[in-house]
């Protein structure tokens, strides 16, 4: 990443907890402190839920031991679909932002490249020769035009009169 002004994770001179300091009072959102907590959302997740079923193990089986049974084949299924739930959910968060990280870094190797580009000096295109100029096509006689004061014979119709032979 060259924006010194984005930051998605990283330590500065402080360690850990000052860097997640410094996120919390960043009021320009320049650097995220999500990424920074994930992993303990994630082992705050996996201890909550392996303690609520231990604990709801726990009083099935006080309950009945064929409670406790049930119990123990719904609470496992159940702590392996909220714990793989918790840890999707987290690596599509995670995954949003190194989308953010990445699109980033190509913005601005991009805004790098298009610098270079515009400042370096082409050199110029070769002129091409002109064009011989092209002869011009002979003209072809017009076709003679009736003198429109001839007599029209036959009558007034158009196709030579009133009078039909037929």
């Amino acid at each position: 990443m060259s924006d010194p002004n984005y930051s998605t994770g990283g330590t500065r001179e402080g360690g850990v907890a000052s860097a997640f300091m410094s996120g919390l009072t960043d009021f320009k959102f320049t650097r995220f402190v999500s990424l920074k907590i994930i992993t303990t959302v994630y082992l705050l997740t996996f201890i909550l839920v392996t303690v609520a079923s231990l604990g709801m193990l726990l009083t099935a089986f006080q309950a009945s031991p064929t409670s406790g049974l049930i119990a123990l084949i719904i609470l496992g299924v159940g702590w392996v679909v909220l714990i793989a739930f918790a840890r999707i959910s987290l690596e599509l968060f995670a995954v949003v932002f190194r989308i953010s990280d990445n699109t980033t870094a190509i913005a601005t190797g991009l805004d790098a490249l298009a610098r270079a580009l515009t400042t370096a000096q082409a050199p110029p295109a070769p002129q091409a020769p002109p064009a011989p100029p092209t002869p011009s096509a002979p003209q072809m006689p017009s076709a003679p035009q009736m003198p429109s004061s001839a007599p029209v014979q036959g009558g007034s119709g158009y196709y030579g009169g009133g009078t039909s032979a037929y």
